[in-house]
């Protein structure tokens, strides 16, 4: 499992009716296999009953500074953890040792998987005799941002085939596996509901930018995107109040339902989306 998104919203609800249509197995996708048995009645029916009070919070705040260098998400996150307590929430502060190794040891994509899955997703869809764009294509055409392209590039180099890209595959996913473990098993010593972090950790760049910039985008997708971990992000007030700051639940496996009535129960409290001007 790698990127894999959710419904994008304007509201916690929205998310939540969105995923009782989407939500469940899908043959084409092994990871969800399971899904089915682990949903437990309508999502968007079970924020009725959300609240903050009794809930065990996480602080991450290894993750409050990114590769930018900026504070202004840890002043805000103060706010946050402020409004949470407010609210009825215990949040304690936790920590991975040595969370920069355990995250070195995970990265990356599963060997092949990009090249095979990008020209698959090209080719999905197009009729008998039509042209099939492919990575190369992609990559001639000139049009990729430097990032995306160097990205593309690192799937068309030479790499394991037969029996050793299935050992090879085997071996990515239980690097993956252990780093989930990591923070189940964080969550689970501080008997924990769920861990919170901010969602981006700098101000918006152009386009790329971040990438350009700093080698990686200057934010915490990796935390559910590398474990497989459900996460849910949320408005948690602005930046230099202007620019969007998210804070991200994320819960244990299956309980996604759960991390939904937290991420609803303080978006109600604190109400801190403010629409854009070019929206009505």
């Amino acid at each position: 499992y790698n990127d894999a998104v959710g419904p994008m919203a304007k509201s916690v609800r929205e998310v939540a009716e969105v995923l009782d249509w989407v939500a469940g197995g899908d043959p084409e996708d092994p990871v969800t296999a399971e899904a089915d048995r682990h949903i437990d009645g309508s999502f968007a029916a079970s924020l009725a009953a959300a609240s903050l009070k009794g809930a065990r919070i996480g602080v991450l705040r290894q993750r409050f500074v990114g590769v930018t260098r900026e504070m202004e998400p840890t002043r805000l996150m103060a706010n946050v953890v402020k409004e949470l307590e407010a609210a009825g929430a215990t949040v304690v502060t936790v920590e991975i040792e040595d969370l920069d190794g355990e995250y070195r040891k995970a990265r990356g994509s599963a060997p092949g998987a990009l090249k095979a899955g990008w020209n698959a997703y090209l080719a999905r869809g197009a009729s008998a005799g039509e042209k099939v764009l492919t990575i190369d294509d992609l990559l001639a055409s000139g049009k990729l941002a430097p990032g995306s392209a160097r990205r593309f590039q690192s799937a068309l180099q030479p790499g394991p085939a037969g029996a050793a890209l299935e050992e090879a595959g085997r071996a990515f996913v239980a690097r993956r596996e252990a780093f989930r473990d990591v923070y189940v098993k964080l969550m689970d010593q501080h008997r924990l509901d769920a861990l919170l972090y901010p969602a981006n950790l700098a101000r918006p760049h152009t386009h790329e930018g971040g990438m350009e910039r700093y080698g990686s985008e200057p934010g915490t997708c990796e935390d559910s995107a590398m474990t497989g971990l459900p996460q849910v992000t949320v408005p948690g007030g602005l930046m230099v109040d202007r620019y969007p700051f998210g804070v991200s639940f994320l819960g244990r496996p299956w309980s996604d339902g759960q991390l939904l009535g937290i991420a609803h129960a303080y978006e109600q409290a604190t109400r801190h989306r403010r629409s854009p001007q070019t929206v009505r």
